[in-house]
């Protein structure tokens, strides 16, 4: 879904690609959370650096030596920042608190049908989510239920 997404939005595949994904920041996300770990982009950048490349296989990341400590964290950030803008139905910037003009600026700004269609993949990608988490159960006990399953997505 994220791969397409990103297709969908991006309007040239010329210049530099990125070296971590959406993909990957949203892997590095959900590891982070598995290992019960702080979601901050320097404790993300942490764990990216202590990963292997054998790690990075299993995880299907992006090959990558991953040793350019200096360079890391703001690949992170910004495979992240791609990441919030492909499902965020909220534009604009989030680092700092906006002018008054900027503000005005920004709620006049928007496209309904855009907004509309990031909201519908947030829901999306909040469901895949769920049903993977789902999944992770034992076959077993996913086989017992005989009707609907209730999900608690907190």
């Amino acid at each position: 879904m994220l791969v397409n997404w990103r297709a969908e939005d991006v309007t040239s595949a010329a210049g530099v690609q990125a070296i971590l994904s959406v993909t990957d920041a949203l892997t590095l996300v959900l590891l982070q959370l598995r290992m019960r770990r702080k979601t901050l982009v320097t404790e993300i950048a942490e764990t990216y650096l202590q990963l292997s490349q054998t790690h990075r296989k299993i995880l299907g990341m992006s090959p990558h030596d991953g040793q350019d400590d200096e360079t890391v964290y703001s690949r992170v950030w910004e495979s992240i920042r791609r990441l919030i803008a492909l499902v965020d139905e909220f534009p604009g910037r989030k680092d700092k608190i906006l002018t008054e003009s900027e503000f005005q600026a920004l709620i006049a700004s928007p496209d309904p049908d855009d907004c509309k269609m990031r909201r519908e993949r947030m829901f999306q990608l909040a469901n895949a989510l769920l049903e993977g988490t789902r999944l992770c159960l034992p076959k077993e006990i996913r086989d017992r239920s005989d009707g609907s399953v209730a999900l608690d997505a907190s």
